[in-house]
């Protein structure tokens, strides 16, 4: 029997471990959403959401949508210079804009460069690490989570993908790197008169600072795991 979307979802889902609280937290929606999905109530998943659960859980999107195989996205090999599929090359479905996107800091303890691109536009930080991704935004990078202040939405020592392309609103999470060299992974609940708001998902404290205390602050976009991080050589 075919499966539908609530079954499909229910897979992607039991995959994970998580509780629907944290399902929901990482792929940015409500409990009351993932909850709708898995008991059939709503049948509308949005691209978006997909993508999202695709991210955290390999279960591709358009599988999820409706039922279109491959069901997961193939695992890569670096060998030899370039990637090999593990699959059946006439199975492979990889979205064009699916490419390398490198961890940024040769440093896990919070600090960024003030300048993240050269000015011949290169990253003059980036490490040997990086994962294979999906972003349309040519300048992401990767960033480490240190401690659990984002959590469930961020895990300490997973990654961060960082879009500094994409358009900053209230209630995204950002990467916002202080003049004083700090940087930190916090969500943005206020920006106005010059004035910049950040929270976190696991701590109450409210961060409060002027315009000209920050260096730049850019787009987070979702989590990657830890295991999906590879290395150069």
């Amino acid at each position: 029997m075919p499966m539908d979307l609530k079954d499909r979802i229910r897979e992607a889902f039991a995959s994970t471990g998580l509780t629907q609280t944290a399902f929901a937290a990482k792929i940015g929606v409500s409990k009351g959403a993932v909850s709708q999905w898995l008991n059939g109530t709503n049948q509308d998943l949005r691209g978006a959401n997909a993508q999202a659960i695709e991210g955290l859980t390999g279960y591709r999107a358009g599988w999820l949508v409706n039922g279109e195989e491959p069901k997961l996205a193939p695992p890569l090999i670096y060998a030899d210079g370039r990637f090999t599929e593990e699959v059946p090359a006439e199975l492979v479905v990889r979205p064009s804009n699916f490419r390398k996107i490198w961890v940024l800091g040769k440093s896990s303890g919070g600090y960024l460069p003030e300048r993240i691109w050269d000015d011949a536009g290169c990253m003059p930080d980036m490490m040997d690490m990086y994962a294979e991704l999906g972003s349309s935004d040519p300048d992401a990078f990767l960033s480490e989570v240190i401690g659990q202040s984002m959590y469930p939405k961020y895990e300490s020592r997973n990654f961060a993908l960082i879009e500094p392309a994409t358009p900053i609103d209230i209630e995204d999470c950002v990467l916002v790197r202080l003049q004083t060299g700090a940087t930190m992974l916090k969500r943005l609940l206020s920006r106005r008169n010059g004035m910049i708001t950040l929270g976190s998902y696991n701590d109450p404290a409210i961060l409060n600072f002027d315009d000209s205390e920050i260096s730049w602050m850019y787009y987070a976009a979702h989590e990657v795991p830890r295991k999906k991080i590879k290395t150069r050589y």
